[in-house]
């Protein structure tokens, strides 16, 4: 229920000319997103939410496009790579600084429910959780590859983290 609400707010954000604009719209992504409502995927969800971001960061409603960005991070972690779409903005560091803030926020809004130490080991969890798929398939990786080739290992934290700072580093022109 949620996604299709969302999605109907998000396709009507797109300000399209018509309503056999807005159909076609639908017809396109039709297949893709009854197949991911039936499998219950957050999939459509995710798209959604950042189809309505980019409608907030078009008219500089940066608070609620941040918002959006970091609820789609927190549901599954690609959503973080919306932030690219920040250096096409100006205010970059605003945008910088409300994603900050929302995941702060977003990280810490469960303590509503939860204790700390139950906070905590969700955290703990789903961190191992992360690295154990990442070990699961790291024999299928840039990283494995690279050490067969040349026979070097890569420091793999390393490796990200340039890779991080380099798709950020565009956001280093704040004051534009």
């Amino acid at each position: 229920l949620l996604s299709g609400v969302v999605s109907a707010i998000a396709i009507s954000s797109l300000n399209l000319k018509n309503e056999t604009a807005g159909l076609l719209f639908f017809l396109v992504i039709a297949f893709e997103w009854v197949g991911s409502l039936q499998g219950q995927q957050t999939n459509v969800l995710i798209a959604m939410l950042l189809l309505l971001a980019f409608h907030f960061l078009e008219s500089r409603s940066y608070l609620q496009a941040t918002l959006l960005i970091a609820i789609t991070t927190f549901i599954k972690i690609f959503g973080l790579a919306a932030i690219a779409l920040y250096i096409f903005y100006p205010r970059k560091g605003r945008l910088v600084g409300y994603s900050i803030i929302w995941g702060m926020i977003l990280a810490i809004l469960p303590i509503t429910v939860l204790s700390c130490d139950e906070l905590s080991s969700v955290y703990i969890s789903w961190y191992n959780q992360i690295t154990g798929d990442y070990v699961q398939y790291s024999g299928m990786s840039f990283y494995a590859s690279f050490n067969k080739l040349t026979g070097i290992e890569v420091i793999k934290p390393v490796v990200l983290g340039i890779s991080f700072l380099l798709l950020l580093s565009p956001l280093a022109q704040f004051g534009k």
